[in-house]
């Protein structure tokens, strides 16, 4: 009874020993960072997805931020673009607000800026529908908000709500330490 129970006990260390160290690789990607803000309507919480900047350069000087992706042939993305450029003039926005359009002409969003009069929204043309994916989104317009670099909340859909935009915004800054 001995000699099986030694045997099975050297088989057993011999097996470890050849097997090498284990390697444990995570299952899922890590989880997006925990708020108690209720996002404005239509967004929904984010679950993991690609942080802000792997998708692009950001150095921005709020630790919010909202990304709103879009393109010249997105009627609802035209239309979100004055509300954008309201809250972008705020100089109480405890957020930083990236507008990245997919890959269009930049003289054709020159010329769109300045018919909408917008004045304050950065011109970024660098994103591809590639990005779409990254961000986990199947349409335009999508917009997510980013709290160091994580996202938090996203939708796609046209926004519609500036207050509760800035509610929000305001909130994620109290509850991550970056306030006035």
């Amino acid at each position: 009874m001995r000699t099986r129970h030694a045997l099975a006990a050297l088989l057993l260390a011999a097996t470890a020993a050849l097997a090498g160290p284990a390697v444990i690789l995570p299952v899922n990607p890590p989880e997006p960072p925990k708020t108690e803000c209720t996002p404005p309507e239509g967004f929904l919480p984010a679950s993991a997805a690609t942080p802000l900047g792997e998708l692009i350069k950001y150095d921005g000087k709020h630790k919010v931020a909202l990304l709103n992706v879009w393109a010249l042939w997105c009627t609802p993305c035209r239309a979100e673009l004055p509300l954008l450029d309201q809250l972008a003039q705020r100089k109480d926005a405890p957020f930083d607000i990236i507008t990245l359009n997919l890959g269009d002409d930049a003289a054709q969003i020159d010329a769109l800026f300045a018919d909408l009069k917008i004045n304050k929204l950065p011109r970024d043309n660098s994103g591809d529908s590639s990005l779409l994916k990254r961000l986990g989104g199947v349409g335009l317009p999508l917009s997510a908000w980013y709290v160091d670099g994580k996202m938090v909340a996203k939708s796609t859909g046209t926004l519609h709500d500036g207050e509760a935009l800035l509610a929000y915004a305001q909130c994620l800054a109290s509850q991550s330490g970056d306030t006035p």
